[in-house]
């Protein structure tokens, strides 16, 4: 029982997360394995608006905000299909609703106290772009602008409220975390696990778990993974030696989702964290002992796959080399945006738009431009680019200036996901921006009171 008492949160993760898994595996496998979507939307609905009941009780009637971040890092990797803003399940809306009320209710139970937060200026900024983007454009202005202004206010008043209200511990959060990298990590496996060959499947790069595609699960594991060097940082003994395995495992799963841009950050990433782990930790033999084991099993795993797998070996390389060389099609994209951008230069063509040449025969096929600064520029034009880099400029800058443990597992985190999003689209990718958004609320970072001067030296500071 006393063990009971002094971890309820881990015990009530563990328990919350199985459940989220139950909740995505059955409609996945019914949508997979009967290839009908009759069982798996009802099925997907019900999950949702049961998760949309718990995030409205949570708010009523917990004051510890623990358990609704839960609920919220945890719902975008439910779905077990995809879908755009304009095919957005009902039961979605439906939940938001709940959640809406929730929060009113909680409103008036608990009161509000305003308080302008680290981030928010850059926030605001990134969403008055995303209003205002492709005002040029108005076809798709006209269609979007209600969409958006929706969206922009809502992410603008959630960020305020729950920035200004924000009870949890960053080590909470930070578990979450290390849950959701672990439950990501299981849908890949389950993923090749249901094909019928799957070495077959891992060779052709055939993954896809509802809610996203190989890239998207390698993305979100490189901002997930820096949360469990957190715990290794941190801790000794046996717990340690978990979150090795943890760690290893995660990355593990990463490599197999054959992320190219992923696998390539993956390494720069991990040595950063290990020059950092090594000032940091609490037990440096320790630290030092467990990497260099993790980093030669992992030498031995891929030899042996090199010795026993020598054509699959050869294709994988004949497939690199010819997609680094080419860059993927990446460069046609690229130039294809620089066409189109003296057209609507200042305010780009709207977050909506399509790709004119790369829209499929229904002409619904909304693409990423493969970089978050080419999106933004195809998107949002050079008013939005101005207003990305504040909103990045901002962000770093008070991560790198707080210089704490949980500021710089943050920084780690965004530096990873952002390296991948120079050849890939992170921002506007809805998963990882509620992520984000989060992290913003939950990292403590100390400013002088009562203002955000981002050049005045930290001193006697408060925590926000």
């Amino acid at each position: 029982m006393l063990f009971i008492k002094k971890n309820v949160k881990l015990i009530s993760l563990c328990i919350a997360s199985f459940v989220m898994f139950i909740f995505w595996l059955f409609p996945y496998l019914s949508n997979k394995l009967i290839i009908s979507s009759k069982v798996a939307f009802p099925m997907e609905c019900v999950v949702i608006l049961i998760i949309g009941i718990l995030a409205c009780l949570s708010l009523i009637f917990l004051k510890d905000l623990y358990y609704l971040y839960f609920i919220i890092a945890f719902v975008p990797f439910v779905f077990a299909r995809p879908f755009d803003a304009f095919t957005v399940p009902w039961s979605l809306f439906v939940a938001i609703g709940l959640c809406i009320v929730g929060i009113i209710v909680r409103i008036i139970r608990f009161g509000f106290k305003f308080k302008i937060k680290p981030f928010f200026y850059g926030i605001v900024a990134l969403a008055f772009a995303c209003l205002i983007g492709g005002i040029g454009n108005f076809k798709v202005f006209k269609e979007q602008f209600l969409l958006m202004l929706v969206f922009c206010a809502c992410l603008i008043l959630l960020f305020v409220y729950f920035s200004s209200e924000n009870n949890c511990e960053f080590k909470d959060f930070a578990l979450i975390l290390v849950a959701l990298g672990i439950f990501l990590s299981l849908q890949v496996l389950v993923n090749y696990a249901i094909k019928k060959d799957p070495y077959q499947a891992f060779l052709i790069k055939d993954i896809v778990v509802g809610w996203g595609i190989s890239n998207n699960i390698a993305m979100i594991l490189l901002l997930l993974l820096p949360f469990t060097f957190y715990f290794i940082f941190e801790s000794d003994g046996i717990k340690h030696i978990v979150f090795t395995v943890i760690y290893a495992f995660q990355s593990a799963c990463l490599l197999v989702t054959r992320s190219r841009g992923a696998i390539a950050v993956l390494p720069f990433l991990l040595l950063a964290l290990f020059i950092y782990g090594v000032k940091k930790t609490n037990n440096k033999k320790l630290f030092i002992r467990s990497q260099l084991i993790t980093a030669a099993l992992a030498v031995i795993f891929i030899g042996v796959f090199v010795f026993f797998h020598r054509e699959g070996y050869k294709l994988l390389l004949n497939v690199f080399k010819s997609q680094i060389t080419s860059f993927n099609g990446r460069f046609d994209i690229y130039k294809d945006v620089f066409s189109k951008m003296k057209n609507h230069y200042l305010f780009g063509y709207g977050l909506f738009a399509p790709f004119t040449n790369h829209v499929d025969v229904s002409g619904n096929a909304y693409q990423w431009s493969h970089g978050t600064f080419f999106q933004t520029l195809y998107s949002l034009g050079c008013f939005g680019l101005i207003c990305l880099c504040f909103h990045m400029f901002e962000k770093y800058f008070l991560l790198i200036r707080d210089r704490s443990l949980p500021a710089m597992i943050v920084f780690f985190s965004f530096i990873g996901s952002g390296l991948y999003g120079l050849i890939d689209v992170s921002y506007y990718f809805i998963n990882y921006m509620i992520l984000l958004i989060l992290l913003l609320i939950v990292v403590p970072i100390k400013t002088p009171k009562n203002t955000i001067n981002y050049f005045k030296k930290v001193d006697k500071d408060v925590e926000c």
